[in-house]
């Protein structure tokens, strides 16, 4: 059973990253999705090492730091799954439209998760049972 405190950290984090990405989108395309670039690793980093939302934030933009291209393409892979399975679904199922990314959600989650391991352990030593404890 995941700890209260994580998940208010992660539901916080994920407003603050929502809220930052919509305003640069409509602002402007490109520093919304340079937001969700910088942010992608953002909610795993608040659970992960217990930070706060703001802190999070800038904790996942220096991760992705220098790696920021690839992990553009992995958010961009995934959108354009998600679409392709929610347009493709859409004229079998029309009445669950609203339901079909859920399943694939959790999918994105285990990407993010699998982002933030991959670039914390690039930029520095990293002991896999201390993070293993976190998916406990």
């Amino acid at each position: 059973m995941p700890e209260p405190r994580a998940v208010l950290r992660g539901i916080g984090t994920a407003g603050l990253c929502l809220f930052r990405i919509a305003s640069n989108i409509v602002l402007l395309w490109l520093p919304g999705v340079v937001q969700a670039v910088r942010l992608f690793v953002a909610v795993p980093v608040a659970v992960g090492e217990k930070l706060p939302a703001g802190a999070a934030a800038l904790r996942s933009a220096q991760l992705v730091r220098g790696d920021g291209m690839r992990v553009f393409g992995l958010l961009l892979l995934l959108r354009i799954v998600r679409s392709a399975l929610v347009a493709g679904s859409t004229g079998f199922l029309p009445e669950l439209y609203p339901l079909i990314p859920l399943p694939f959600l959790a999918f994105e989650a285990v990407a993010m998760a699998v982002a933030y391991v991959q670039l914390r352990g690039g930029k520095e030593t990293l002991d896999v049972e201390a993070t293993a404890q976190v998916f406990e």
